[in-house]
Parts: structure tokens; C-alpha cells; sequence
């Protein structure tokens, strides 16, 4: 099969490393071409051969248009995946202008409500007017279908996650060594108000936390936000913000337990990261995707959305039995054999 994948850039983002397991994944048995709006070098490694790489910047979409468009003419691919809206807009007319828009696949991955009114009026005016929509959770799904897309079109397909690459990558010498008298709570994330971090710190002040210490992975423009909170709630010496981190599963492996806070996920990629390593999970059951990936008091726990009280009670919980935390971490690991990508690259390609 010859595939194509079109997408703006691979950056560090969590769409980038779905594209980067997929195409390693798929490169295995089929033909993988890239073409790349950004002319830039991929943050994470890339399975396939570059047919497009930099598009020159003067009518921008439309020169997107034309050069995908020249692409489809040449070259008899079988199965063509957009990624992200930024390459699923101008795909989507060049697909139709070429006369290939049954074999596009246009793939979602933020709910609607990160969406703007400008990119929900495009998926309303072209989605449905290729092959097939895939949506990366079924929350997803169904919004995709409020905005008037047919149910028949949307497919729910999980993001996937490479347990080999895991596995090797949590054996790395870590960076930074944590204390082994505290219980070590994790979380990883960009900075960002829908990360909900804030809330976490809060729920973290409400604990006796003297033998309890958060560390919070990533950068991002809520920084100087949380260090004020950490500093107006005087936790400096139990909650530390440690910057973006090359090897986050050497961190992980470290840790005791896991908690996700974020108030709107499309499917958050760092909590199955986290469950990957064996550790049991908190997280918030907010829209999309944590109870898609939870079995609630089996492989994590879930707690009602914003519920700052009842997330420190879990906390606070799960820090004080550690019979819970083997039970949930053993039952994580089960539970995340599910999104392997060997399992995952081949629903998407069956789409």
C-alpha cells in the first residue's frame, strides 16, 4: 500500500508523535511518503521518504492547494491522512480538485471546543467531502457530528503508543534523580490553563504534603503563573516545576503515582505514557478521552472534572496505600496493551 501523510510541520506537539509512531509503524509493510508545509527538520524521528518539504509562503493556502495537488496527479497513493486542520483544509480541496477525495482520511485530534468558529466552519463546509473524518476519541467523535458531519462519515480510532519504545527508553540513566524518602507525585504537560495545573497545586495545598513532593514536567506560558501560586502558597520546598525534559519516561519510572488535571483533553498521549511505565493514574474525567482510557478502580481513577477536594482526597489516598498503588499500576499496564501500536497502526489503516 502506498500512504501519504500531509501535515503542516513535526513539531513537539502530541499530533507530531502520533505521526512519527505511525509512519515507523507503517513503513514496516507499506510505502510511506511525507509531504511537510514547515521547512524545517522533524522534532521526532519520521518513518517514509520526503516529497514536499517547505511550501514558499505567498498565498499560502492556495500554494498548499497547488502543490498537494500536483502531488495526487503524479503519484497513485492508496490511503492519504491528513494531520491536524492546518494540512486537513487544504488537502481536503486539493483531494477533489485531483478527483482522489475517497481515498483521504482526515484525522482530528482537539475536541471542538479548542476549535475556532473559523476552523469549525471549515470542517462543516469540507469534511465530509472526502473519504472518511477520523476522530482520536469518541468525545471527539461526537462533536465532530454536532457540527452536522454524517454519523457514518467519523470514525473513532485511539492514538497509539510504542510500549518496545517505552520499555528501552525508562532504562536511560535519568537526568535528575528523585528523592526516594517522599512519595513522588507526577505530571507532565505543556504549561496552558487547559493542562489545569493550577488546580493540581491547589488540590496539593490541601494535603499534610511533608512527605509528599509534585514535580511538574514541561514549559509553556503559564509558568510564571504556577510559580506564583507555588510561592503565595508556600510549597517551593514540595512542588517543583522542572522544564521540558528530553527523556520524561526515566522521570516517570521514578515516580509513585501519576495524576492528570487537565479541564479538556482531545486524548491525552501522556497519560497512557504514564500508565506505559506501570504507574497507577489520577486523573480528571473531563472531555475527551481519560475514561475512553481508564477503567475507573482498575487501571486509574477518575475524578469528577474540576473537583479540586475530591482530587486531593484521591491524592492523599493513593500516597498513603501503597496496596492500591501495585493494584492500580498492575491493572494500568493491562489496560495500555490496548493502544500498542502495532495493534493501533493497523486500525487506522483499515479507516
Amino acid at each position: 500500500m502506498k500512504v501519504l501523510i500531509v501535515a503542516n510541520g513535526v513539531v513537539r506537539a502530541g499530533v507530531s508523535r502520533v505521526l512519527s509512531l505511525l509512519s515507523q509503524e507503517w513503513e514496516k509493510e507499506h510505502d510511506v511518503y511525507l509531504s511537510i508545509f514547515r521547512n524545517a527538520d522533524p522534532s521526532y524521528p519520521v518513518g517514509g521518504d520526503f516529497l514536499l518539504k517547505g511550501i514558499p509562503f505567498r498565498g499560502m493556502i492556495w500554494s498548499q492547494v497547488f502543490h498537494l495537488y500536483k502531488l495526487l496527479k503524479k503519484y497513485p497513493f492508496d490511503r492519504i491522512y491528513g494531520f491536524s486542520e492546518d494540512a486537513n483544509y487544504p488537502l481536503s480541496i486539493a483531494a477533489r480538485l485531483a478527483g482522489v477525495p475517497d481515498k483521504v482520511v482526515l484525522t482530528v485530534h482537539n475536541p471542538i471546543q479548542k476549535m475556532s468558529a473559523k476552523v469549525q466552519k471549515r470542517i462543516t463546509q469540507h469534511y465530509g467531502k472526502v473519504g472518511r473524518v477520523l476522530a482520536v476519541s469518541e468525545g471527539v467523535r461526537e462533536g465532530l457530528i454536532s457540527l452536522g458531519l454524517q454519523q457514518e462519515k467519523v470514525t473513532f480510532v485511539p492514538n497509539p503508543i510504542d510500549l518496545s519504545m517505552v520499555d528501552d527508553a525508562k532504562k536511560l540513566p535519568p537526568s535528575i534523580e528523585l528523592p526516594k524518602n517522599k512519595i513522588n507525585v507526577m505530571t507532565v504537560g505543556r504549561l496552558h490553563s487547559h493542562k489545569g495545573f493550577d488546580l493540581l497545586i491547589e488540590a496539593f495545598k490541601r494535603i499534610d504534603n511533608n512527605g509528599y513532593h509534585l514535580w511538574i514536567v514541561g514549559g509553556g506560558d503559564e509558568k510564571e503563573v504556577l510559580e506564583h501560586q507555588i510561592q503565595a502558597l508556600s510549597l517551593q520546598t514540595n512542588v517543583t516545576l522542572l522544564g521540558e525534559q528530553e527523556n520524561p519516561f526515566n522521570l516517570l519510572a521514578q515516580a509513585d503515582f501519576y495524576v492528570m488535571s487537565s479541564r479538556l483533553e482531545g486524548w491525552p498521549l501522556v497519560l497512557m505514557e504514564a500508565m506505559s511505565v506501570g504507574l497507577p493514574v489520577i486523573s480528571f474525567d473531563c472531555p475527551n478521552g481519560p475514561d475512553e482510557i481508564i477503567e475507573n478502580n482498575k487501571s486509574g481513577i477518575l475524578v469528577s472534572c474540576g473537583d479540586v477536594a475530591a482530587l486531593s482526597e484521591k491524592v492523599d489516598l493513593l500516597a498513603k496505600n501503597s496496596a492500591l498503588r501495585d493494584s492500580l499500576g498492575w491493572g494500568a499496564l493491562s489496560r495500555i496493551e490496548d493502544f500498542d501500536v502495532k495493534k493501533v497502526a493497523k486500525q487506522w489503516l483499515e479507516v
